[in-house]
């Protein structure tokens, strides 16, 4: 069980949810959702679900630029960032 702020996930649960977030950021590498996975663990559910709507809002109004300036981040890039 893991204790996630005001949530109590189960292993099956966390990963659910991580799935869950994956799928909205257009996420499917391994190495983003053993991201994923740390930042819900290390910073509770919430904070993710903050973090996400940030994100959306965020490419709602055109998303960031790469610091190249080459092409736009990608959703999950913009999570990350």
């Amino acid at each position: 069980m893991y204790n996630l702020g005001d949530y109590h996930l189960s292993q099956d649960e966390l990963q659910a949810f991580v799935q869950e977030l994956a799928a909205q950021l257009g996420e499917t590498d391994e190495q983003p959702l053993q991201l994923l996975e740390a930042v819900v663990e290390n910073c509770g559910v919430e904070f993710a679900q903050q973090l996400l709507k940030d994100t959306l809002e965020i490419e709602a109004q055109g998303g960031l630029i790469v610091k190249s300036g080459q092409r736009r981040r990608t959703t999950g890039g913009v999570f990350f960032y």
